[in-house]
């Protein structure tokens, strides 16, 4: 017997011009887990990776520091880590360059309960990102931890060091049922 589709698309973005972030609100209380599919490119002055940050909140985005993440990055021949607490945004690596040349980088985050009101809220990222200056590819996970028991309804995605995505970026956010 087949089964209903397990994602529901919510919402999809695609910037029509550079942004330096993009927001979804009044996100439904009525899946039991998000996933947030982007495929994204950074601008920067030179070819670089760029921190991208993840922020939320129930009611208004909160840019406090109550936010915490651990990120595993790999090359192929190198492995690194890092990790972030009482931060104003739980976030990842994204391919920037001075000039738009037409890729994107493909980031899928997955937030976990984030209806429940009981818990903290968690999500985990997957991402890819390359440094085109010496050619050098990296993929790499973060899990992420915003210090908070509310209801997630809003979800902003963005460089808040004031860096922007390109044009032709696009976001979409699903829900899925519980099973």
């Amino acid at each position: 017997m087949a089964s209903a589709a397990t994602y529901t698309p919510i919402a999809t973005q695609t910037l029509a011009s550079n942004a330096s972030s993009v927001s979804f609100t009044s996100i439904p209380q009525t899946y039991t887990d998000l996933v947030l599919v982007a495929n994204v490119l950074g601008y920067y002055s030179v070819a670089t990776y760029i921190g991208v940050g993840i922020q939320v909140g129930n009611g208004a985005i909160d840019t406090g520091t109550n936010y915490s993440s651990t990120m595993l990055s790999g090359d192929g021949s190198s492995a690194a880590s890092s990790r972030a607490t009482n931060a104003v945004s739980a976030g990842f690596w994204a391919t920037a360059l001075a000039a738009d040349n037409g890729t994107r980088n493909t980031v899928v985050t997955h937030f976990l309960n984030y209806s429940n009101t009981t818990t903290y809220k968690t999500w985990l990222t997957r991402f890819n990102a390359q440094q085109t200056t010496n050619s050098t590819n990296i993929v790499g996970t973060t899990v992420n931890l915003w210090r908070n028991t509310a209801a997630i309804n809003q979800i902003s995605f963005g460089d808040f060091n004031g860096t922007n995505f390109y044009s032709g970026s696009t976001f979409t956010l699903y829900g899925i049922a519980s099973a």
